[in-house]
């Protein structure tokens, strides 16, 4: 049972507003997951028509405004999830839908160790496992530190794969995303990192019909 409780009763907030609350998981044992991800999405829908009879016409609109993914347990990070992304991908239609926030060890950070990551490309399937459409394997502080996004050629089993994946990344003090909220462990830094992924050029055909779902 998950039960979602806001530190404010109202729910209209503003651009630049930061959204705090809490999470409580209720289980009737031990459960094993990878980990435990929140969805956060923002979206509108408009219709309206015009004349009457057999003169109506109906319009409507959506637009997604915000969709982002928040890890609140474990070490797997995933941006939102672009249906009929395709071979070519961008991000950056809704705001954070390519953005992965990764909370530093104590050891990591801007004057830390370097942060090693795999970031691998997927096409979801509903159901079954997802396709690996290629991966790589990133010095994540050295990319936020460069201040520059970079486009990296993908691989598979270690081996060369069809399409680029560009990337950009930037540190955040901790405290600029929980308002004051101590919720970082015992063994994190202060510092988050902030990796976006900005697009995806040339990737693999996950599936034999349909568009990837990147």
């Amino acid at each position: 049972m998950f039960h979602f409780m806001l530190d404010r009763p109202s729910k209209v907030y503003y651009a630049g507003e930061v959204v705090t609350g809490t999470v409580t998981v209720t289980t009737k044992g031990d459960q094993k997951c990878r980990s435990l991800l929140l969805s956060m999405v923002g979206k509108a829908r408009i219709h309206w028509h015009t004349g009457s009879g057999d003169n109506r016409r109906d319009y409507d609109g959506r637009k997604v405004y915000l969709q982002s993914q928040w890890t609140l347990v474990g070490n797997f990070y995933r941006t939102a999830l672009l249906d009929e992304g395709g071979e070519d991908v961008d991000f950056g239609g809704a705001s954070g839908d390519g953005t992965m926030y990764v909370p530093c060890l104590k050891n990591e950070g801007s004057q830390g160790d370097p942060i090693k990551l795999i970031v691998r490309v997927c096409d979801y399937d509903w159901g079954k496992r997802d396709d690996n459409l290629g991966e790589i394997v990133i010095n994540a502080k050295e990319l936020a530190l460069s201040g520059d996004e970079r486009t990296f050629e993908l691989t598979r089993n270690g081996k060369p794969e069809r399409g680029t994946i560009t990337l950009a990344a930037y540190f955040l003090p901790t405290s600029a995303l929980t308002k004051g909220n101590n919720i970082a462990a015992e063994n994190t830094s202060t510092e988050t990192l902030v990796l976006k992924v900005l697009k995806a050029r040339s990737l693999r055909k996950g599936d034999m019909f349909g568009q990837n779902d990147v």
